[in-house]
């Protein structure tokens, strides 16, 4: 689904739930004028929000719809300060920056008013924290926010947001330990292998080197995939095995290079920082021979500033092959 029909949809399942709960007759004699100045204040900005993102539905004017959009969120959060124990102002903020911000890195929707911003995601996240804690067993929270934010916390990439990554990457995986009965054993299978990628790729930024080839080889095991398989030689490599990286490389075929750079041009993986592929470009153009290729991608690495704690090793690499390089010159005079 796109991020057009996601906001329409939206705004159509919107209308039954915007409204606060109303209260029963003995609530309504009771309710003091506070109460119910609030629950009327709600009312209004709720209703006021889900006109406004219909309107930017409609409008083909990118301006004018990134204004709108900013005015339904103003109203969103106006209705959550109004009525702080209600989740459900938060769950539609959320869902409108999704929309409008966080999905225009994959999705060119038409929609999209500018890539996904740090203000705009720390936004997002808020929201989500929010509409968690006001209502933990929501379904929503399983099947939206812990994927979601795992990956939005992780593009961010500070030390703060890895960690709040892992524990929603470790939640999806207890979720997903054995087959429910409405989730066939493939799809569970190949999902807890996803989540456990990420987990690994997390691990691996986090510095737990150990933890992330751990994590990596078990969704090796339960799907294989070649960017996972990619991730386990880096970490490997990382980890000062670099046998068992080539190992993991070769394993993957001739054509694993060219299949990775594709993956990576057609922005089906991605990389926090962006610098980090080019460790990945370095390793994989090393061990097919390409000396040159490997130097210029380990010193754009270095260059990226990417990961201080992994820079050691790639000049580690950039010396290596500087002097094998440098002997084939000098072999070939």
């Amino acid at each position: 689904m796109n991020a057009a029909a996601i906001a329409i949809a939206a705004v159509l399942s919107a209308t039954a739930a915007a409204a606060a709960p109303a209260p029963t007759i003995w609530e309504e004699a009771t309710e003091s004028p506070d109460a119910a100045a609030a629950r009327t204040a709600y009312d209004a900005q709720m209703l006021a929000g889900d006109d406004l993102i219909a309107i930017a539905v409609a409008s083909d004017r990118l301006d004018e719809r990134g204004r709108l959009v900013q005015a339904a969120l103003s109203a969103y959060e106006a209705a959550a300060i109004a009525r702080p124990d209600l989740a459900e102002p938060h769950w539609r903020a959320a869902l409108v920056l999704h929309t409008f911000y966080n999905e225009c890195a994959m999705d060119r929707a038409p929609l999209c008013v500018g890539g996904p911003r740090k203000r705009e995601a720390e936004r997002l996240i808020a929201h989500w924290d929010a509409a968690e804690r006001l209502a933990p067993w929501d379904p929503r929270v399983a099947e939206r926010v812990l994927p979601d934010r795992a990956i939005l916390h992780t593009k961010l990439a500070t030390p703060a947001h890895l960690e709040a990554a892992r524990v929603d990457y470790q939640r999806i995986l207890d979720r997903r330990r054995g087959v429910t009965p409405v989730e066939p054993l493939g799809s569970n299978t190949f999902r807890r292998a996803f989540a456990l990628g990420n987990m690994a790729e997390t691990m691996m930024m986090l510095g737990d080197l150990d933890a992330a080839i751990e994590a990596y080889r078990e969704a090796d095991r339960l799907s294989p995939d070649l960017s996972r398989a990619f991730g386990l030689a880096v970490a490997l490599d990382r980890d000062g095995q670099p046998s068992a990286a080539a190992e993991v490389l070769h394993r993957q075929g001739a054509d694993a290079a060219k299949h990775f750079v594709q993956q990576l041009a057609e922005g089906d993986i991605f990389f926090v920082p962006r610098g980090e592929a080019s460790y990945y470009l370095g390793l994989v153009a090393a061990l097919a021979g390409d000396d040159v290729v490997a130097l210029e991608h380990f010193e754009a690495y270095i260059d990226s500033g990417a990961h201080p704690r992994f820079q050691p090793r790639a000049r580690e690499h950039v010396a290596a092959l500087r002097t094998r390089i440098a002997r084939q010159v000098h072999g070939a005079r």
